[in-house]
């Protein structure tokens, strides 16, 4: 498969307490889809697909939409151009839509910014390097916060007793969550969401969080760091959760999402809101996520799956086989995010009162809260 990559290089300053606030563009990549899959897959997808394909003549028509900073552009080839970041996770949703095709399927052209995390990537937006940002919400309503007009264009995974947690090494003295005082936990951002919910986890179970020390890595660093023993412990992905418990050198503690609120989103896609108002690229981008969320969550396609994302995340094939895993509907559910929002109110770690309503595209709705969706994406 042609393969065109650029770099590219952003200077952002960084504080000494947390990487949150680095811009880190390590690589940018556009990477052609080929022929999309036809045979064997799920009917639901399948219908979808041709709900929402647009004809070569209807993509041909598509305007270039006009802006500054952060607003898709048409290509020379007349499809619409927009720029999403990634962490480089392996249940991230574009990626496997920019290799069956579901972007092209849209009229789509995406480039993959590569980001430390949440806050990197809402930079990345405010810089005019991306259109759409791969957030947690923890990140999200901070911005929101701070006077960040966003919304959310998509969903992504919500939290399951399995698909999270905080690892230790094998020997660590650590036994339970409030052990954790007075040892250095790795966590991905500091003020993002696995830290507000590691620091609650702590506290539920006796401990004072402000006892232990939070040191900010990217997701592929937090594992060495343990095993290398720079870090007593960290908060990780699904995977990482299933590697550490799979490896005779770590052991996974448990899991401070699940175990402190229950089932609510721990990531999406979020965007400015004049993106989103601007043009229908959004919520094109929407469908093409929607659909290859079913198309990734087929079993039929499991094999594929790994095979695919293995490659993009570095992660061994047998690794994602063992982690537990979650759908990817490509839509939120804003009753789980509202209680989320309310959990982190009560935990003082939002200043404001939010309605998730407000702030979720109407496109991004999940299906059975239709009823509770705005009418527009402005509150």
């Amino acid at each position: 498969m042609a393969e065109t990559c650029v770099s590219r290089e952003l200077t952002s300053a960084a504080t000494h307490v947390s990487m949150r606030d680095a811009v880190s563009y390590r690589e940018i990549w556009q990477r052609p889809s080929p022929r999309r899959r036809d045979a064997g897959r799920d009917p639901r997808q399948g219908e979808m697909m041709m709900n929402r394909k647009r004809s070569t003549a209807a993509v041909a028509g598509v305007l270039a939409l006009v802006g500054t900073g952060g607003v898709a552009t048409a290509s020379s080839s007349e499809e619409t151009s927009i720029r999403v970041t990634t962490l480089g996770l392996c249940t991230e949703v574009p990626h496997w839509a920019e290799v069956q095709g579901f972007h092209e399927a849209e009229g789509l052209s995406v480039e993959f910014v590569s980001t430390t995390g949440g806050a990197a990537g809402l930079d990345a937006i405010e810089a005019g390097e991306a259109d759409i940002a791969f957030v947690n919400p923890m990140t999200f309503l901070n911005a929101v916060e701070a006077g960040r007009d966003l919304v959310v264009v998509a969903g992504a995974g919500t939290s399951m007793p399995d698909n999270n947690g905080v690892i230790v090494s094998a020997d660590s003295d650590v036994e339970r969550p409030a052990d954790l005082v007075d040892h250095t936990i790795g966590i991905n951002e500091i003020g993002g969401l696995g830290y507000v919910m590691t620091q609650a986890w702590i506290a539920a179970d006796g401990g004072d969080p402000d006892d232990a020390e939070f040191v900010a890595l990217g997701f592929p660093e937090l594992v060495p760091a343990v095993e290398g023993g720079q870090i007593d412990a960290a908060q990780v992905t699904a995977n990482q959760t299933a590697q550490a418990a799979a490896s005779d050198n770590l052991r996974v503690l448990g899991n401070p999402f699940y175990e402190v609120v229950g089932s609510i989103p721990t990531a999406f896609w979020v965007a400015k809101r004049d993106f989103v108002e601007s043009g229908d690229a959004a919520e094109r981008w929407n469908a093409a996520i929607v659909a290859a969320g079913a198309d990734f969550d087929d079993p039929a396609n499991r094999e594929e799956q790994f095979e695919v994302m293995s490659e993009f995340c570095q992660s061994d094939v047998s690794v994602l086989e063992a982690t537990p895993y979650t759908e990817q509907p490509g839509t939120l559910n804003v009753d789980e995010f509202q209680g989320l929002i309310d959990v982190l109110a009560e935990q003082g770690a939002l200043g404001e009162e939010h309605a998730a309503t407000d702030l979720v595209a109407p496109f991004a709705v999940a299906a059975t809260d239709e009823a509770a969706a705005p009418s527009s994406t402005t509150p």
